[in-house]
């Protein structure tokens, strides 16, 4: 609305003013209006940013003084707001400020989780192998590579997902394993 409030008085300035060239008044015209875009394109980066920073601020906030478990808590509510991006800022805030920490993993799982939830399959499995590395023996290690599976399925990365699937076969015993070998057998023979 702004931007059409301007080129109209430009064009109204334009029209009116006395012995001046269409064509030079053409050009003076696309110059100012180059310049409002400039001008409207950095307020709006500049407003992007103060609100992503607005949001990571609320975020810190919210995990302060919080067990992993309260945090991972927080991050699941947001998650079934639909608040993906939230909830991977509450993990990732956790992740920052406690690079050391035994629930690495399962904080990692969760960014993974957001990810796959927004279908960016490629940084799910980022996350994902992120956090196996980091506790692959932890209480979620044969459901991240589970979920690891699935993101190379979806990427069509088919050796990959076939290797993964096997890896929770012989490596993890339980439910993970169990559907690990259905999948693996529903799969087709390369």
């Amino acid at each position: 609305m702004k931007k059409f409030l301007l080129l109209s008085v430009l064009l109204v300035d334009c029209l009116f003013a006395e012995d001046r060239d269409v064509e030079e008044d053409l050009r003076e015209l696309r110059g100012r209006i180059e310049k409002i875009e400039q001008t409207l394109s950095l307020q709006q980066s500049i407003s992007e940013e103060k609100a992503k920073d607005a949001t990571t601020s609320i975020d810190v906030g919210v995990i302060a003084g919080k067990t992993p478990e309260q945090i991972i808590e927080i991050s699941l509510d947001r998650m079934w707001e639909g608040d993906f991006r939230g909830a991977r800022q509450i993990l990732q805030a956790y992740i920052v400020q406690n690079s050391g920490s035994l629930f690495m993993g399962m904080m990692l799982f969760g960014v993974g989780n957001t990810y796959a939830a927004e279908k960016d399959y490629q940084q799910a499995a980022v996350k994902y192998m992120e956090g196996f590395k980091k506790n692959p023996r932890g209480a979620k290690a044969a459901e991240t590579l589970y979920r690891l599976a699935m993101c190379f399925n979806r990427l069509e990365q088919q050796d990959r997902y076939i290797s993964t699937l096997k890896k929770i076969i012989q490596d993890y015993p339980g439910e993970w394993k169990v559907r690990a070998n259905e999948l693996l057998k529903a799969t087709p023979k390369q």
